[in-house]
């Protein structure tokens, strides 16, 4: 069994922790669902191609998750701006939903540094520059 398999939740346990602190939510629930809606609002504007790509360079449980509830034939939204995706990372779940304005950037951050970075890299430029844009870690909420 690959490791990134046996230690799947394990890993993914430290990275709701240490998204957690980041995002300063009070429960796990609070920052499943913020990672959740982040991976979610991506997924809604790329192609299956472009999905499948993107998920190839996730860990595991993440990989998981982003690809849950995805229907093949379901229609691609359009990338808009980064006050369009946190309007909608805040929309998914919304009554359970305590993401910040910055969700986007902390979700980024945590998963940048669990990931192959030369990978993760690769398959954002792959995808084009809009999903570069909504990875930056550096970008400021507008």
């Amino acid at each position: 069994m690959p490791m990134k398999i046996a230690h799947a939740t394990d890993e993914f346990n430290a990275f709701l922790v240490k998204t957690g602190n980041e995002l300063d939510l009070a429960t796990r629930n609070q920052v499943y669902t913020t990672v959740q809606s982040v991976l979610v609002v991506f997924r809604r504007r790329l192609t299956a191609t472009q999905i499948l790509t993107f998920a190839q360079v996730l860990p595991p449980v993440l990989k998981a998750i982003f690809i849950d509830g995805w229907q093949p034939d379901e229609q691609t939204a359009l990338f808009g701006e980064r006050r369009d995706w946190i309007r909608e990372v805040k929309s998914i779940r919304k009554h359970h939903n305590f993401s910040p304005d910055n969700a986007i950037e902390i979700v980024a951050h945590c998963i940048w540094s669990i990931a192959e970075t030369e990978k993760f890299s690769a398959a954002l430029h792959a995808i084009g520059p809009n999903a570069e844009a909504y990875w930056n870690v550096n970008a400021n909420p507008s």
